[in-house]
């Protein structure tokens, strides 16, 4: 307890009520991202002993092509979680993508905050990114991450009439703080199951990858692509 007498006692208790408000609200809004998860049967984990690297906001004409090439120089697969315009603008960076073997998401049309739409605009963000992207691949691309991993409740009943295969991670490489040493130790502690948050638009990604992919070919951990449809996806 401040000394001060009743004044000081008064501001205490607010501090604490503040302090208990705000944990309130963090906990409500984390049980309401769980409930939107299972209605939208976001995945986080994937079956068998490998790992999955998944890239988002691409594809970026300067970085993609040398995380590319960094995953084919070791034989390993990933998925990409594309921005509908991003990839109406570099559309034969999408083809490579596909003609390499790696998978293709949607992560919206413009990345837009979909908890922040109205239904119907957060809905046109979702079909027009896929759109955009089957346009190019010619074919059904069901995968989708939502930006920033968030849904709102009518985002995820909409995904699951959708039959869409939603995706999270269990792993984030925290990549856009622009810190190598930090996204090596965040993905080190990735190992069997667990889908690895990068994106594919940061240069310390780009420096970063291969000693990532060398310390799991150590690891003996191969590397797999998300499955479209997988039971785990409602996990």
């Amino acid at each position: 307890m401040e000394r001060g007498g009743d004044g000081a006692q008064v501001s205490f208790d607010q501090r604490v009520v503040r302090v208990g408000l705000r944990r309130a609200r963090s906990a409500l809004k984390k049980a309401e991202a769980r409930a939107c998860e299972r209605v939208a049967r976001c995945g986080r984990r994937v079956d068998g002993a490998g790992v999955a690297l998944t890239f988002d906001d691409g594809p970026d004409p300067t970085c993609t092509p040398r995380i590319l090439d960094a995953l084919s120089a070791r034989g390993a697969v990933a998925t990409f979680f594309l921005i509908g315009a991003n990839a109406q603008r570099s559309p034969d960076l999408v083809r490579r993508i596909v003609a390499e073997g790696h998978a293709v998401g949607s992560h919206s049309y413009r990345h837009a905050h979909l908890r922040h739409l109205s239904a119907r605009d957060a809905q046109r963000e979702i079909v027009d990114g896929r759109d955009a992207i089957e346009d190019i691949v010619q074919r059904s691309v069901p995968l989708f991450r939502p930006p920033y991993g968030q849904l709102s409740t009518t985002v995820a009943r909409f995904l699951r009439a959708g039959d869409w295969t939603t995706w999270h991670w269990s792993i984030s490489s925290w990549d856009w703080r622009d810190d190598a040493s930090l996204v090596r130790r965040s993905v080190a502690s990735a190992g069997p199951g667990d889908v690895v948050l990068l994106h594919d638009t940061h240069e310390v990604t780009v420096a970063t990858l291969p000693r990532v992919l060398d310390d799991f070919e150590r690891r003996h951990v191969p590397f797999v692509a998300l499955p479209s449809r997988q039971r785990s996806a409602a996990s």
